[in-house]
């Protein structure tokens, strides 16, 4: 974190001394301000693995993003985590953001940002509504606190897409639950209500209850009850149902219309819960993290799940 603080009054400095060149030149923009902020945040830009310059568009091969990110998981599905539009300093966003949707949206590309280096947005693109509604979140280098900026940046942090403990729908991060030093993120205290967006269960702990967004709060004795208890929530919301489609991880399904996965076979622990069959086996860190992909998928906030931990 104090990596990321000491980078942001680096920025500062740079927009300050060098606004007029930083206006006048997108390479130089990406170069001085956006680079350095996505290797903070865990983007190694001189891996190909990782980050793609100049990536493709499947559906207008005569566009490229200017970034394409992947986790581990998305390059081996062959899909970015993240594309990322970038103009010079100072440009207007809104009309890259709207061709940016409208390609994400044709390819199958969940999370986009436009920015000019100063000003980040980050969008969901399964999200509903309209472009408004689609930004997750939005953070000012120059006008936004220190404390704001580093916040919300981690909304984009390459460890949090890689392991779900932050993602598109749920990359809202608490103020008051930021990364720890130690682990990455908070950790567990118990008989306190903690929110699913930046939740990680520590061995042995057990859940008491589950916080909905409507404010109604359900018991729930085990991780995968947390999967079961937030689908038949979205279920009930109208944000899922039988018809949605099924949310897999590398190889398989954690939630589908049928208890098989892509390759046949059948759910190891299925459990059927309002119209969707969902895999349960799974650790208990990993229940927590599929918890937030089922959010993910019906295009919902997990800032709106609490949990409480067992005394």
């Amino acid at each position: 974190m104090d990596e990321l603080v000491n980078l942001v009054g680096l920025l500062r400095s740079r927009i300050a001394a060098h606004g007029t060149a930083l206006q006048g030149n997108e390479a130089l923009t990406r170069y001085a301000l956006i680079d350095p902020l996505l290797r903070v945040l865990g983007w190694n830009i001189e891996e190909p693995a990782q980050v793609v310059p100049e990536y493709g568009i499947p559906s207008n091969r005569a566009r490229a993003a200017d970034y394409a990110l992947f986790t581990e998981e998305s390059r081996a599905q062959g899909v970015p985590e993240i594309v990322i539009e970038a103009k010079k300093l100072g440009s207007p966003l809104t009309d890259a953001a709207q061709q940016a949707v409208n390609y994400c949206t044709v390819d199958g590309f969940e999370h986009f940002v436009v920015t000019d280096g100063d000003d980040w947005q980050l969008f969901g693109t399964r999200r509903k509504g309209n472009l408004d509604a689609k930004r997750i979140v939005r953070f000012k280098v120059r006008s936004d606190t220190t404390a704001d900026v580093c916040r919300k940046a981690l909304a984009l942090w390459r460890q949090g897409f890689e392991d779900g403990s932050v993602n598109a729908a749920s990359a809202h991060i608490d103020a008051e639950t930021p990364p720890s030093a130690g682990t990455g993120m908070a950790h567990t205290e118990q008989g306190t209500w903690r929110s699913l967006a930046s939740f990680v269960p520590e061995v042995g702990t057990r859940p008491l209850e589950l916080q909905l967004p409507d404010g109604a709060v359900v018991g729930i004795s085990t991780w995968k009850g947390l999967m079961i208890e937030v689908t038949k929530s979205l279920v009930a919301t109208g944000e899922l149902s039988g018809a949605s489609p099924p949310l897999r991880t590398r190889r398989r399904y954690i939630l589908a219309a049928q208890p098989k996965h892509p390759d046949g076979k059948d759910f190891t622990a299925p459990h059927f819960a309002s119209g969707l069959h969902i895999e349960t086996h799974y650790s208990a860190r990993d229940a927590v993290k599929h918890a937030r992909r089922i959010v993910a998928h019906a295009g919902a906030d997990a800032t709106g799940f609490r949990i409480r931990m067992a005394k």
